[in-house]
């Protein structure tokens, strides 16, 4: 494992964010992300995981979407389930799983 403070390119190894034990787990080079980036990295990675739930169906899937949003939360500063209960509350939730189409005349 190799940390670095400046960005070092593996051959073919684009930059991305990773769980906090990957470091120790798997061999590779890391760096950490500074405070200016972190929003973007946490972003894409919020995209990763929720095409991986897209394609796999995986309830995994969605406990990663849930550690990255957690991560979000906490970086930005605010409280998810207030902000969700608001939303809610003025647009209702997803129970009823409506579906918009395409109007016919």
């Amino acid at each position: 494992m190799s940390l670095h403070s400046q960005p070092l390119r593996e051959k073919g190894v684009e930059e991305k964010l990773v769980r906090d034990f990957i470091p120790i787990i798997a061999e590779g080079c890391y760096r950490k992300a500074t405070p200016s980036e972190a929003l973007d990295y946490l972003a894409k990675k919020l995209v990763e995981e929720a095409l991986e739930f897209l394609v796999t169906k995986d309830p995994m899937e969605l406990a990663d979407v849930e550690s990255v949003l957690k991560a979000l939360t906490k970086l930005m500063k605010v409280n998810l389930e207030e902000l969700t209960l608001k939303k809610d509350k003025d647009r209702g939730g997803f129970k009823a799983l409506w579906i918009r189409t395409e109007c016919y005349p």
